[in-house]
Protein backbone atom coordinates (compact mmCIF):
# COMPACT_ATOMS: atom_id res chain seq x y z
CA UNK A 1 0.00 0.00 0.00
CA UNK A 2 1.18 3.29 -1.08
CA UNK A 3 2.28 5.84 1.48
CA UNK A 4 0.61 8.73 1.97
CA UNK A 5 2.85 12.10 1.29
CA UNK A 6 3.12 14.27 4.39
CA UNK A 7 4.11 18.29 3.92
CA UNK A 8 7.98 18.97 5.53
CA UNK A 9 6.83 20.81 8.36
CA UNK A 10 9.87 22.97 7.94
CA UNK A 11 10.72 24.97 11.89
CA UNK A 12 11.09 27.94 11.60
CA UNK A 13 13.45 30.77 13.81
CA UNK A 14 10.93 32.24 16.09
CA UNK A 15 11.41 35.65 14.41
CA UNK A 16 10.36 34.16 11.01
CA UNK A 17 7.74 31.73 11.93
CA UNK A 18 4.04 33.84 11.04
CA UNK A 19 2.28 30.99 13.39
CA UNK A 20 4.22 31.84 16.46
CA UNK A 21 4.00 35.74 16.10
CA UNK A 22 0.39 35.37 15.70
CA UNK A 23 0.12 33.22 18.75
CA UNK A 24 1.83 35.28 20.80
CA UNK A 25 0.04 38.55 19.92
CA UNK A 26 -3.44 36.47 20.34
CA UNK A 27 -2.31 35.63 23.36
CA UNK A 28 -1.14 39.06 24.57
CA UNK A 29 -4.10 40.67 23.43
CA UNK A 30 -6.46 38.33 25.91
CA UNK A 31 -4.36 39.04 28.63
CA UNK A 32 -4.19 42.73 28.11
CA UNK A 33 -7.97 43.05 27.03
CA UNK A 34 -9.87 40.81 29.40
CA UNK A 35 -13.40 40.43 28.37
CA UNK A 36 -13.83 43.82 26.42
CA UNK A 37 -12.36 42.09 23.04
CA UNK A 38 -13.91 38.22 23.12
CA UNK A 39 -14.27 38.48 19.03
CA UNK A 40 -10.79 36.82 18.00
CA UNK A 41 -11.54 35.18 14.74
CA UNK A 42 -10.17 36.06 11.52
CA UNK A 43 -12.88 37.41 10.32
CA UNK A 44 -12.40 40.34 13.00
CA UNK A 45 -11.04 43.93 11.37
CA UNK A 46 -8.42 43.51 14.40
CA UNK A 47 -7.49 40.15 13.69
CA UNK A 48 -6.72 41.12 10.11
CA UNK A 49 -4.50 44.08 11.28
CA UNK A 50 -2.62 41.65 13.55
CA UNK A 51 -2.04 39.07 10.98
CA UNK A 52 -1.12 41.85 8.42
CA UNK A 53 1.67 43.30 11.39
CA UNK A 54 2.85 39.73 12.06
CA UNK A 55 3.48 39.36 8.11
CA UNK A 56 6.02 42.10 8.17
CA UNK A 57 7.58 41.18 10.76
CA UNK A 58 8.07 37.89 9.67
CA UNK A 59 9.51 39.77 6.91
CA UNK A 60 12.10 41.91 9.35
CA UNK A 61 12.75 39.06 10.91
CA UNK A 62 14.22 37.47 7.45
CA UNK A 63 16.12 40.21 6.74
CA UNK A 64 17.56 40.44 10.11
CA UNK A 65 18.97 36.98 9.48
CA UNK A 66 20.91 37.75 6.76
CA UNK A 67 24.58 37.16 7.14
CA UNK A 68 26.54 40.36 8.25
CA UNK A 69 28.88 39.89 5.11
CA UNK A 70 25.29 40.97 3.68
CA UNK A 71 24.40 43.36 5.72
CA UNK A 72 27.57 45.60 5.21
CA UNK A 73 27.31 45.19 1.49
CA UNK A 74 26.69 47.82 -0.57
CA UNK A 75 25.30 47.94 -4.17
CA UNK A 76 27.60 46.56 -6.40
CA UNK A 77 28.48 43.96 -4.19
CA UNK A 78 31.10 45.60 -2.41
CA UNK A 79 31.49 46.53 1.16
CA UNK A 80 32.75 50.42 1.53
CA UNK A 81 35.61 49.92 4.32
CA UNK A 82 36.13 53.87 3.86
CA UNK A 83 35.72 54.86 7.85
CA UNK A 84 34.23 51.46 8.59
CA UNK A 85 36.88 48.45 8.31
CA UNK A 86 40.20 48.31 8.00
CA UNK A 87 41.70 45.07 6.01
CA UNK A 88 44.39 43.50 7.87
CA UNK A 89 47.57 44.37 5.96
CA UNK A 90 46.23 47.54 6.71
CA UNK A 91 46.40 48.04 10.86
CA UNK A 92 48.81 45.53 11.06
CA UNK A 93 50.41 45.97 14.47
CA UNK A 94 54.40 45.97 12.96
CA UNK A 95 56.09 46.58 9.27
CA UNK A 96 57.54 44.19 7.26
CA UNK A 97 60.38 43.01 9.42
CA UNK A 98 62.33 39.91 8.59
CA UNK A 99 63.41 39.04 4.20
CA UNK A 100 60.49 36.51 4.15
CA UNK A 101 57.93 39.43 5.25
CA UNK A 102 59.58 42.19 2.87
CA UNK A 103 59.37 39.90 -0.22
CA UNK A 104 55.45 38.51 0.47
CA UNK A 105 55.65 42.95 0.96
CA UNK A 106 56.52 43.48 -2.55
CA UNK A 107 54.30 40.56 -4.15
CA UNK A 108 51.47 42.10 -3.00
CA UNK A 109 52.25 45.77 -5.11
CA UNK A 110 51.87 44.27 -8.49
CA UNK A 111 50.31 41.20 -10.26
CA UNK A 112 53.01 41.63 -12.74
CA UNK A 113 55.41 40.04 -10.20
CA UNK A 114 55.85 36.53 -10.39
CA UNK A 115 58.43 36.14 -7.67
CA UNK A 116 61.10 37.88 -5.62
CA UNK A 117 64.55 37.39 -4.41
CA UNK A 118 66.63 39.62 -2.25
CA UNK A 119 70.29 39.91 -1.57
CA UNK A 120 71.90 41.80 1.21
CA UNK A 121 74.95 43.41 0.01
CA UNK A 122 78.50 43.83 1.68
CA UNK A 123 78.78 47.08 3.75
CA UNK A 124 81.88 48.69 1.68
CA UNK A 125 80.69 51.07 -0.11
CA UNK A 126 77.47 51.82 1.84
CA UNK A 127 76.41 54.04 4.74
CA UNK A 128 74.03 51.47 5.92
CA UNK A 129 74.78 47.59 6.91
CA UNK A 130 71.35 46.77 5.88
CA UNK A 131 71.19 47.42 2.52
CA UNK A 132 69.15 45.02 0.20
CA UNK A 133 68.36 44.06 -3.48
CA UNK A 134 65.46 43.27 -4.14
CA UNK A 135 65.45 40.63 -7.62
CA UNK A 136 61.96 40.63 -9.46
CA UNK A 137 61.03 38.28 -11.40
CA UNK A 138 58.07 39.55 -13.72
CA UNK A 139 55.81 38.47 -16.31
CA UNK A 140 57.03 37.85 -19.94
CA UNK A 141 56.75 40.54 -22.20
CA UNK A 142 55.87 43.22 -19.19
CA UNK A 143 56.23 46.57 -21.06
CA UNK A 144 56.52 49.25 -18.13
CA UNK A 145 59.57 47.57 -16.31
CA UNK A 146 60.90 51.15 -15.03
CA UNK A 147 57.64 52.05 -13.69
CA UNK A 148 57.04 48.95 -11.95
CA UNK A 149 60.72 48.56 -10.75
CA UNK A 150 60.22 52.93 -9.29
CA UNK A 151 56.65 51.38 -7.58
CA UNK A 152 58.62 48.65 -5.80
CA UNK A 153 61.17 51.33 -4.72
CA UNK A 154 58.73 53.63 -3.44
CA UNK A 155 56.57 51.47 -1.58
CA UNK A 156 59.62 49.63 0.40
CA UNK A 157 60.99 53.08 1.26
CA UNK A 158 57.28 53.54 2.69
CA UNK A 159 57.78 50.76 5.03
CA UNK A 160 62.09 51.22 5.78
CA UNK A 161 63.34 50.59 8.78
CA UNK A 162 65.38 52.56 11.23
CA UNK A 163 69.49 51.33 9.45
CA UNK A 164 67.67 50.11 5.84
CA UNK A 165 68.59 51.21 2.90
CA UNK A 166 67.01 49.55 -0.59
CA UNK A 167 68.49 50.16 -3.75
CA UNK A 168 66.54 50.15 -7.02
CA UNK A 169 65.34 46.55 -7.64
CA UNK A 170 66.62 44.92 -10.32
CA UNK A 171 64.62 42.56 -13.07
CA UNK A 172 66.10 39.69 -13.51
CA UNK A 173 66.12 38.80 -17.42
CA UNK A 174 64.19 35.56 -18.26
CA UNK A 175 65.14 32.63 -20.56
CA UNK A 176 62.68 30.55 -22.20
CA UNK A 177 62.60 27.15 -22.29
CA UNK A 178 60.14 24.42 -24.11
CA UNK A 179 59.55 21.12 -23.44
CA UNK A 180 59.84 18.10 -25.84
CA UNK A 181 58.07 14.75 -25.10
CA UNK A 182 54.89 12.93 -25.21
CA UNK A 183 52.43 14.08 -22.58
CA UNK A 184 49.76 10.82 -21.84
CA UNK A 185 46.72 11.80 -20.61
CA UNK A 186 44.75 10.01 -17.88
CA UNK A 187 41.14 11.08 -19.49
CA UNK A 188 40.47 13.52 -22.45
CA UNK A 189 40.02 17.64 -21.25
CA UNK A 190 38.39 19.08 -24.33
CA UNK A 191 38.80 22.38 -22.21
CA UNK A 192 42.44 21.89 -21.97
CA UNK A 193 42.45 22.76 -18.41
CA UNK A 194 45.25 20.48 -17.71
CA UNK A 195 47.82 22.80 -19.58
CA UNK A 196 47.44 25.40 -17.26
CA UNK A 197 47.65 23.28 -14.02
CA UNK A 198 50.83 21.44 -16.11
CA UNK A 199 52.23 25.46 -16.60
CA UNK A 200 51.70 26.50 -13.19
CA UNK A 201 53.25 23.02 -11.30
CA UNK A 202 56.09 23.47 -13.56
CA UNK A 203 56.05 27.33 -12.34
CA UNK A 204 55.57 26.92 -9.04
CA UNK A 205 59.04 24.36 -8.93
CA UNK A 206 61.13 27.30 -10.58
CA UNK A 207 59.80 29.53 -8.36
CA UNK A 208 60.71 27.22 -5.48
CA UNK A 209 64.29 26.89 -6.39
CA UNK A 210 64.63 30.02 -7.62
CA UNK A 211 63.51 31.42 -4.33
CA UNK A 212 65.63 29.38 -2.08
CA UNK A 213 69.06 30.38 -4.31
CA UNK A 214 68.23 34.14 -3.80
CA UNK A 215 67.75 33.48 0.25
CA UNK A 216 70.49 31.92 0.81
CA UNK A 217 72.84 34.55 -0.62
CA UNK A 218 73.64 36.70 2.23
CA UNK A 219 76.75 38.31 0.54
CA UNK A 220 77.89 38.62 -3.21
CA UNK A 221 81.06 37.16 -3.94
CA UNK A 222 80.58 34.95 -7.01
CA UNK A 223 77.38 34.06 -8.97
CA UNK A 224 75.55 31.09 -7.50
CA UNK A 225 73.37 28.28 -9.63
CA UNK A 226 71.18 25.56 -9.29
CA UNK A 227 69.80 22.86 -11.63
CA UNK A 228 66.23 21.55 -12.47
CA UNK A 229 66.15 18.54 -14.28
CA UNK A 230 63.73 17.23 -16.33
CA UNK A 231 63.02 14.22 -13.80
CA UNK A 232 61.79 17.30 -11.18
CA UNK A 233 59.55 18.38 -13.86
CA UNK A 234 58.30 15.10 -14.34
CA UNK A 235 57.66 14.13 -10.63
CA UNK A 236 56.30 17.42 -10.27
CA UNK A 237 52.75 16.05 -12.58
CA UNK A 238 52.31 13.34 -10.13
CA UNK A 239 49.30 15.05 -8.63
CA UNK A 240 47.95 15.93 -11.65
CA UNK A 241 44.50 13.92 -11.94
CA UNK A 242 44.73 14.47 -16.04
CA UNK A 243 48.41 13.38 -16.81
CA UNK A 244 48.96 9.68 -16.67
CA UNK A 245 53.01 10.42 -17.37
CA UNK A 246 55.53 12.75 -19.42
CA UNK A 247 58.10 10.52 -21.17
CA UNK A 248 61.00 10.95 -23.42
CA UNK A 249 61.92 14.21 -22.26
CA UNK A 250 64.42 16.60 -23.11
CA UNK A 251 64.73 20.39 -22.59
CA UNK A 252 64.72 22.95 -25.43
CA UNK A 253 67.24 25.83 -25.44
CA UNK A 254 66.31 29.01 -26.58
CA UNK A 255 68.96 27.99 -29.10
CA UNK A 256 67.29 25.46 -30.19
CA UNK A 257 69.88 22.84 -28.56
CA UNK A 258 68.81 19.76 -25.84
CA UNK A 259 69.98 19.65 -22.56
CA UNK A 260 68.83 17.65 -19.38
CA UNK A 261 68.60 20.10 -17.02
CA UNK A 262 67.60 24.04 -16.48
CA UNK A 263 70.29 26.28 -14.98
CA UNK A 264 68.93 28.44 -12.48
CA UNK A 265 71.09 31.91 -11.43
CA UNK A 266 69.98 34.27 -8.39
CA UNK A 267 71.35 36.80 -11.77
CA UNK A 268 68.79 34.96 -14.53
CA UNK A 269 65.31 33.02 -13.82
CA UNK A 270 63.85 30.72 -15.99
CA UNK A 271 60.16 30.12 -17.44
CA UNK A 272 58.96 26.95 -19.36
CA UNK A 273 56.74 27.23 -22.22
CA UNK A 274 54.01 24.52 -21.94
CA UNK A 275 51.58 26.26 -24.01
CA UNK A 276 54.19 26.94 -26.51
CA UNK A 277 55.60 23.53 -26.51
CA UNK A 278 52.20 22.11 -26.75
CA UNK A 279 51.46 24.83 -29.72
CA UNK A 280 55.20 24.14 -31.51
CA UNK A 281 54.39 20.17 -31.53
CA UNK A 282 57.64 19.57 -29.26
CA UNK A 283 55.52 18.35 -26.51
CA UNK A 284 52.95 15.58 -28.10
CA UNK A 285 49.81 15.19 -26.73
CA UNK A 286 48.52 11.38 -26.32
CA UNK A 287 45.31 10.11 -25.11
CA UNK A 288 43.88 6.21 -25.83
CA UNK A 289 46.64 5.50 -28.39
CA UNK A 290 46.00 8.66 -30.02
CA UNK A 291 47.69 12.67 -31.01
CA UNK A 292 45.80 14.84 -30.14
CA UNK A 293 45.64 17.93 -32.32
CA UNK A 294 45.22 21.26 -30.37
CA UNK A 295 44.53 24.12 -32.41
CA UNK A 296 46.82 26.99 -32.24
CA UNK A 297 43.47 29.20 -31.61
CA UNK A 298 42.57 27.49 -28.13
CA UNK A 299 46.15 27.47 -27.52
CA UNK A 300 46.50 31.25 -27.60
CA UNK A 301 43.23 31.68 -25.84
CA UNK A 302 45.02 29.56 -22.85
CA UNK A 303 47.99 31.71 -22.83
CA UNK A 304 45.90 35.18 -23.17
CA UNK A 305 43.78 33.47 -19.83
CA UNK A 306 47.42 32.78 -18.37
CA UNK A 307 48.94 36.05 -18.22
CA UNK A 308 46.12 38.36 -18.45
CA UNK A 309 46.38 40.74 -15.01
CA UNK A 310 43.75 41.13 -12.50
CA UNK A 311 43.32 44.28 -10.84
CA UNK A 312 41.21 43.44 -7.56
CA UNK A 313 40.50 46.17 -5.14
CA UNK A 314 37.76 45.42 -3.01
CA UNK A 315 36.96 41.26 -2.80
CA UNK A 316 33.48 40.80 -2.85
CA UNK A 317 32.05 39.34 0.57
CA UNK A 318 28.43 39.12 0.29
CA UNK A 319 25.49 39.68 -1.68
CA UNK A 320 23.91 43.44 -1.57
CA UNK A 321 20.10 43.21 -0.05
CA UNK A 322 18.06 45.98 0.01
CA UNK A 323 17.01 46.06 3.14
CA UNK A 324 15.68 49.76 3.42
CA UNK A 325 12.91 49.47 1.11
CA UNK A 326 9.57 48.46 2.97
CA UNK A 327 6.52 47.03 1.21
CA UNK A 328 3.52 48.82 3.12
CA UNK A 329 0.92 46.41 5.09
CA UNK A 330 -1.71 48.45 3.65
CA UNK A 331 -1.02 46.99 0.40
CA UNK A 332 -1.84 43.80 1.62
CA UNK A 333 -5.44 43.88 3.07
CA UNK A 334 -8.37 42.38 1.05
CA UNK A 335 -9.89 44.85 -0.93
CA UNK A 336 -12.82 45.39 1.08
CA UNK A 337 -11.37 47.54 3.45
CA UNK A 338 -10.38 50.14 0.15
CA UNK A 339 -6.96 51.29 1.53
CA UNK A 340 -3.89 50.05 -0.62
CA UNK A 341 -2.57 51.34 -4.90
CA UNK A 342 -5.66 49.43 -5.99
CA UNK A 343 -8.19 51.90 -3.73
CA UNK A 344 -9.50 55.12 -5.22
CA UNK A 345 -10.77 58.51 -2.84
CA UNK A 346 -12.06 59.72 -6.12
CA UNK A 347 -14.80 56.36 -6.52
CA UNK A 348 -15.46 56.94 -2.65
CA UNK A 349 -18.06 59.00 -0.82
CA UNK A 350 -16.78 61.26 1.63
CA UNK A 351 -18.34 59.13 4.69
CA UNK A 352 -16.07 56.47 3.07
CA UNK A 353 -12.58 58.55 2.52
CA UNK A 354 -13.18 59.37 6.37
CA UNK A 355 -13.72 56.06 6.92
CA UNK A 356 -10.71 54.35 5.20
CA UNK A 357 -8.29 57.59 6.23
CA UNK A 358 -9.20 56.80 9.57
CA UNK A 359 -7.92 53.21 9.37
CA UNK A 360 -4.76 54.33 7.06
CA UNK A 361 -3.85 56.64 9.74
CA UNK A 362 -3.98 53.49 12.48
CA UNK A 363 -2.08 51.21 10.04
CA UNK A 364 0.45 53.97 9.04
CA UNK A 365 1.72 54.10 12.78
CA UNK A 366 2.74 50.21 12.50
CA UNK A 367 4.32 50.97 9.12
CA UNK A 368 6.08 53.65 10.58
CA UNK A 369 7.69 51.51 13.41
CA UNK A 370 8.04 48.85 11.48
CA UNK A 371 9.51 50.33 8.73
CA UNK A 372 11.92 52.11 11.44
CA UNK A 373 13.53 48.93 12.20
CA UNK A 374 14.30 48.24 8.33
CA UNK A 375 16.28 51.46 8.20
CA UNK A 376 17.80 50.80 11.68
CA UNK A 377 18.67 47.29 10.17
CA UNK A 378 19.96 48.45 7.05
CA UNK A 379 22.70 51.39 8.75
CA UNK A 380 24.50 48.92 10.80
CA UNK A 381 27.49 49.89 8.67
CA UNK A 382 26.86 53.87 9.50
CA UNK A 383 25.85 52.71 13.00
CA UNK A 384 29.65 51.19 13.40
CA UNK A 385 31.02 54.01 10.94
CA UNK A 386 34.34 55.76 12.16
CA UNK A 387 32.49 59.26 11.17
CA UNK A 388 30.93 60.84 13.56
CA UNK A 389 29.19 62.99 11.65
CA UNK A 390 26.40 61.53 9.24
CA UNK A 391 22.27 61.88 8.62
CA UNK A 392 19.73 59.83 9.60
CA UNK A 393 17.81 59.57 5.91
CA UNK A 394 19.57 59.42 3.01
CA UNK A 395 16.19 60.46 0.70
CA UNK A 396 16.09 63.63 3.52
CA UNK A 397 19.74 64.58 2.65
CA UNK A 398 19.48 63.97 -1.20
CA UNK A 399 16.59 66.49 -1.32
CA UNK A 400 18.19 69.08 0.87
CA UNK A 401 21.50 68.75 -1.63
CA UNK A 402 18.66 69.20 -4.70
CA UNK A 403 17.40 72.55 -2.75
CA UNK A 404 20.96 73.49 -2.82
CA UNK A 405 21.36 72.94 -6.25
CA UNK A 406 18.14 74.53 -6.77
CA UNK A 407 19.44 77.70 -4.69
CA UNK A 408 17.00 76.57 -2.23
CA UNK A 409 17.98 76.38 1.63
CA UNK A 410 20.85 78.11 1.37
CA UNK A 411 19.91 80.06 4.96
CA UNK A 412 20.41 76.88 7.28
CA UNK A 413 22.24 73.97 7.55
CA UNK A 414 21.15 70.82 5.73
CA UNK A 415 19.01 68.50 8.50
CA UNK A 416 20.55 66.36 10.57
CA UNK A 417 24.02 66.80 9.89
CA UNK A 418 25.14 66.62 13.16
CA UNK A 419 27.07 64.26 15.18
CA UNK A 420 25.86 61.01 14.02
CA UNK A 421 22.75 59.58 14.76
CA UNK A 422 22.10 56.33 16.35
CA UNK A 423 18.47 55.93 15.49
CA UNK A 424 17.09 55.52 11.91
CA UNK A 425 14.03 56.02 10.11
CA UNK A 426 11.99 55.82 7.04
CA UNK A 427 9.77 58.36 5.21
CA UNK A 428 6.39 56.70 3.93
CA UNK A 429 5.69 59.27 1.39
CA UNK A 430 5.16 56.41 -1.08
CA UNK A 431 2.60 55.03 0.99
CA UNK A 432 -1.09 55.14 -0.60
CA UNK A 433 -2.98 58.49 -0.05
CA UNK A 434 -0.70 59.08 2.34
CA UNK A 435 -0.60 63.15 2.14
CA UNK A 436 -3.52 63.65 4.04
CA UNK A 437 -2.37 61.88 7.35
CA UNK A 438 0.48 63.79 7.53
CA UNK A 439 0.84 67.50 9.25
CA UNK A 440 0.39 70.14 6.86
CA UNK A 441 1.02 68.37 3.75
CA UNK A 442 -0.88 71.04 1.91
CA UNK A 443 1.11 73.89 3.14
CA UNK A 444 2.26 74.48 -0.21
CA UNK A 445 -1.02 74.87 -1.63
CA UNK A 446 -0.54 78.77 -2.55
CA UNK A 447 2.35 78.26 -4.32
CA UNK A 448 0.83 76.06 -6.87
CA UNK A 449 -2.49 77.91 -7.29
CA UNK A 450 -4.81 78.49 -10.89
CA UNK A 451 -4.57 74.89 -11.41
CA UNK A 452 -7.04 71.93 -10.98
CA UNK A 453 -7.59 70.31 -7.78
CA UNK A 454 -6.28 67.37 -7.80
CA UNK A 455 -3.03 69.04 -9.74
CA UNK A 456 -2.63 71.24 -7.25
CA UNK A 457 -2.61 68.55 -4.10
CA UNK A 458 0.04 66.42 -6.12
CA UNK A 459 2.08 69.14 -6.78
CA UNK A 460 2.07 70.28 -3.39
CA UNK A 461 2.81 67.22 -1.80
CA UNK A 462 5.73 66.62 -4.08
CA UNK A 463 6.84 70.17 -2.60
CA UNK A 464 6.38 69.02 0.57
CA UNK A 465 8.29 65.91 0.20
CA UNK A 466 10.98 68.11 -1.48
CA UNK A 467 11.30 69.96 2.04
CA UNK A 468 13.85 68.74 4.86
CA UNK A 469 11.82 70.80 6.77
CA UNK A 470 8.62 69.71 6.70
CA UNK A 471 6.60 68.87 9.82
CA UNK A 472 6.66 65.18 9.59
CA UNK A 473 10.31 64.91 8.95
CA UNK A 474 10.54 67.27 12.07
CA UNK A 475 8.59 65.12 14.34
CA UNK A 476 10.49 61.81 12.74
CA UNK A 477 14.36 63.61 13.69
CA UNK A 478 12.87 64.69 17.18
CA UNK A 479 11.10 61.87 18.35
CA UNK A 480 13.42 59.24 16.85
CA UNK A 481 16.06 60.15 19.59
CA UNK A 482 17.13 63.60 21.28
CA UNK A 483 20.85 64.94 20.48
CA UNK A 484 21.90 63.76 23.84
CA UNK A 485 20.71 60.16 23.33
CA UNK A 486 22.95 60.22 20.19
CA UNK A 487 25.85 61.50 21.30
CA UNK A 488 26.06 59.12 24.70
CA UNK A 489 25.04 56.11 22.39
CA UNK A 490 27.56 57.01 19.48
CA UNK A 491 30.44 57.56 22.60
CA UNK A 492 29.85 54.00 23.46
CA UNK A 493 30.12 52.78 19.71
CA UNK A 494 33.17 54.44 19.46
CA UNK A 495 34.77 53.34 22.60
CA UNK A 496 34.06 49.57 21.74
CA UNK A 497 35.73 50.18 18.51
CA UNK A 498 38.90 51.78 20.00
CA UNK A 499 38.88 48.94 22.43
CA UNK A 500 38.28 46.34 19.50
CA UNK A 501 41.73 48.35 18.06
CA UNK A 502 43.43 48.15 21.25
CA UNK A 503 43.32 51.39 22.19
CA UNK A 504 41.96 51.75 25.85
CA UNK A 505 38.75 54.89 25.69
CA UNK A 506 39.78 56.29 29.37
CA UNK A 507 43.23 57.26 28.03
CA UNK A 508 41.54 59.37 25.25
CA UNK A 509 39.37 60.56 27.65
CA UNK A 510 41.86 61.57 30.01
CA UNK A 511 43.61 63.51 27.16
CA UNK A 512 40.82 65.29 25.68
CA UNK A 513 39.53 66.98 29.47
CA UNK A 514 40.83 70.11 28.35
CA UNK A 515 39.89 70.22 24.89
CA UNK A 516 37.46 72.93 23.23
CA UNK A 517 36.24 72.28 19.87
CA UNK A 518 32.61 72.25 19.88
CA UNK A 519 31.50 73.89 23.44
CA UNK A 520 29.91 70.50 24.46
CA UNK A 521 32.76 68.06 26.48
CA UNK A 522 31.37 64.71 25.08
CA UNK A 523 31.42 65.79 21.15
CA UNK A 524 34.34 66.76 21.54
CA UNK A 525 36.29 63.35 23.02
CA UNK A 526 34.24 62.07 20.02
CA UNK A 527 35.50 64.62 17.33
CA UNK A 528 39.79 63.00 18.50
CA UNK A 529 38.14 59.83 18.84
CA UNK A 530 36.83 59.60 15.53
CA UNK A 531 39.98 61.24 13.92
CA UNK A 532 42.31 58.52 15.74
CA UNK A 533 39.92 55.80 13.87
CA UNK A 534 40.01 56.89 10.85
CA UNK A 535 43.47 57.22 10.43
CA UNK A 536 44.30 54.27 12.29
CA UNK A 537 46.22 52.81 9.61
CA UNK A 538 48.57 55.15 9.18
CA UNK A 539 49.49 55.75 12.97
CA UNK A 540 49.29 52.09 13.58
CA UNK A 541 51.72 49.72 11.02
CA UNK A 542 53.61 52.53 10.01
CA UNK A 543 54.73 53.86 13.52
CA UNK A 544 57.85 51.92 13.80
CA UNK A 545 59.23 53.38 10.29
CA UNK A 546 62.10 55.59 9.63
CA UNK A 547 61.62 58.66 7.46
CA UNK A 548 60.19 58.26 4.27
CA UNK A 549 63.18 60.26 2.26
CA UNK A 550 61.44 59.58 -1.23
CA UNK A 551 58.01 61.69 -0.56
CA UNK A 552 58.42 65.25 -1.65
Amino acid sequence: MRDELEMNNETFAQVKDFKYLRQFAMESIQELSGSAWTNLNPSDPGVTILEQACYALTELGYCSSFPIEDILTESGNRIRFLDQFYKPDEIFERTPVTISELRHYIKKISKDILSVGCIILDSEGYYSRGTYLFKLCVIPDLKDVADLQKEVYFELNKVRGLGEMFTLPDVVPTINYRLQGTLVLESASPDLLFVQVLNKACQNLIVLKWEELSDSVISVRKETCTKISVYDFSTCTNDINEIQNLRDLSIIQPDGSHTDYIEICVNKFATLDIVGSINSKSLKVVFNNRNLDLTSDSISAIKDELFDKVVINYPNYGSYRDISSYYSIQETFPALYKIGSNSSEQAQSNYEIAISRQLRGYLLMIDQIISNEFAQLSNVPELFSFNVLNVANSEVLNNYLDGVRNRKFLSYPAPELYFTPTYYYNTLYKVPYVGPLLKHYNQFEQEVSGLSSPIIEKLAFEKYIADPYNPYNQALMTGSATQKNNIERKNEIINHLLARHGIAPTLIDNMTNDSVYTGVELEDKLLVKSSLLRNFGRLSCRRNCATNFWLP
